[in-house]
């Protein structure tokens, strides 16, 4: 599936990496939207009821980890999708868990999903 020449940054990573409702079962589906011609082989989305939420990591609900990389203040359901099979019909894996994730931000819009890191517990903070 080829993206359009005229989608900007924001939407495209918004469509790649965003849902709103997503489980570990629903991987092959979800990837059809990612997917061009070849099977990717690992991406990640951020389940949220509200894409605000996730933009506003770029602004005030994230802090910076670097010149553009900036780490979510609160953790989120995030599901990898993982690669089973390297042939279409392309076949994944879910995995869920819970992360503060790190995005690319250009002009205060998240155009790339860079990471995630497991929140401290609070038991680790007070060390």
């Amino acid at each position: 599936m080829k993206l359009p020449s005229n989608e900007d940054p924001r939407q495209k990573f918004l469509k790649h990496h965003v849902t709103k409702n997503m489980t570990e079962g629903d991987c092959d589906n979800a990837m059809k939207k990612v997917n061009n011609e070849n099977c990717k082989p690992v991406n990640t989305f951020i389940v949220s009821k509200e894409k605000k939420a996730i933009t506003d990591i770029c602004g005030t609900a994230g802090c910076t980890c670097s010149s553009n990389l900036r780490i979510s203040n609160k953790p989120f359901e995030v599901i990898t999708c993982n690669r089973v099979s390297k042939k279409p019909p392309c076949k994944y894996m879910g995995q869920k868990s819970s992360k503060n994730i790190i995005l690319a931000c250009e002009r205060n819009n998240p155009v790339h999903y860079a990471g995630s890191i497991v929140p401290r517990t609070s038991a680790e903070e007070s060390v």
